[in-house]
């Protein structure tokens, strides 16, 4: 009987973990793609230079304009349960794109997005869960 109990409750140890690794990578996915959207485009380096990563902050800048949501969710995708996942911008005038130089953003874009997400977050994790889209 003990052997029956625990084999479940191994089972639903890995569904759990599992569920949470999809609620994370969902949350993270929308949390990142949000600030890249809404990063404003000059020349496009800006938007660029978000760099995810797990296990480790990013360091450096990104030569280019080519889109980071490919490696966004490269990223995400290799997110697991115990590991921390990252996304920075280390060029040196994010900071005040963030404050509102930019008409394009005058609210910013970590700021503005770190409010949409925390409006959304049941429906996201729940949507993480079932599998679904929200």
């Amino acid at each position: 009987m003990s052997g029956s109990f625990s084999l479940d409750l191994s089972k639903f140890a890995l569904k759990v973990g599992v569920r949470a690794d999809a609620v994370v990578r969902r949350i993270a996915f929308e949390a990142f793609s949000g600030v890249v959207l809404k990063t404003p485009v000059d020349t496009g380096r800006a938007r660029a230079n978000w760099i995810p990563a797990v296990g480790e902050m990013p360091t450096g800048t990104v030569d280019g304009v080519a889109s980071p949501l490919g490696a966004i969710a490269t990223a995400v995708g290799a997110f697991t349960a115990g590991k921390v996942i990252f996304i920075a911008n280390n060029l040196p005038y994010i900071a005040r794109l963030e404050d509102g130089y930019s008409q394009q953003a005058p609210q910013g874009m970590v700021a503005r997005t770190m409010l949409e997400i925390t409006s959304k977050f049941d429906t996201l994790a729940k949507s993480a869960i079932s599998g679904g889209k929200p």
